[in-house]
């Protein structure tokens, strides 16, 4: 089990130029919250990469925060492609995107959340491909290995939420795709926003 520190992840974070790349040759085990704040892409190669949250289920494990929310801009531009991986309440939410603008976000959840798994909070304009799971599935190598609780996804206006969702399935490949949702607030017909 190749791991690192959350110590280790912030040095590798702030070493960073703004626009270059993390590329994870492992997992960095984070026990703290760790605020990413400065436009960097994120890129896990494989499943045997990532984080693994440990930071308790009263705090965000990871946390992408653009701008005062007042501000009209955000962190644009980045590619973030995550694995996150955690025991049952190893974290409030796993993955916390608060004024992420014009990027393209993958997102493979795996983590026992005690709120949701992956947080948006006043983002638009991204490509989205998220996977989570409330069977976790970890790669062999990873020593994680019970099952555990996850609410998938919460999306939020500014901190109040506008939607959660509880399970979401997408039926294709016709052109284009279905989404369901369950767990939501919408009325039936409603149109939703992507």
């Amino acid at each position: 089990f190749p791991s690192h520190d959350n110590v280790a992840y912030r040095a590798a974070i702030a070493a960073a130029p703004e626009g270059s790349a993390i590329i994870y040759d492992g997992y960095f085990r984070i026990t703290d919250t760790v605020v990413i704040n400065r436009r960097l892409n994120h890129y896990c190669l494989g499943e045997n990469q990532g984080i693994i949250t440990d930071v308790g289920s009263t705090k965000d494990a990871l946390i992408f925060l653009g701008n005062d929310i007042g501000v009209l801009w955000g962190l644009n531009g980045m590619d973030i492609n995550l694995n996150v991986y955690g025991a049952a309440n190893s974290c409030k939410h796993a993955v916390t995107l608060a004024r992420v603008d014009r990027s393209h976000i993958v997102l493979n959840v795996r983590a026992g959340a005690a709120a949701y798994g992956i947080r948006v909070r006043g983002s638009l304009i991204n490509k989205w491909d998220i996977n989570s799971s409330a069977n976790f599935l970890p790669p062999a190598s990873c020593p994680v290995t019970t099952a555990m609780p996850l609410n998938h996804m919460a999306v939020e206006n500014y901190g109040v939420p506008s939607a959660s969702f509880t399970s979401v399935s997408v039926s294709g490949p016709t052109s284009p795709a279905v989404v369901s949702h369950t767990g939501h607030a919408f009325t039936s017909n409603q149109p939703g926003v992507s």
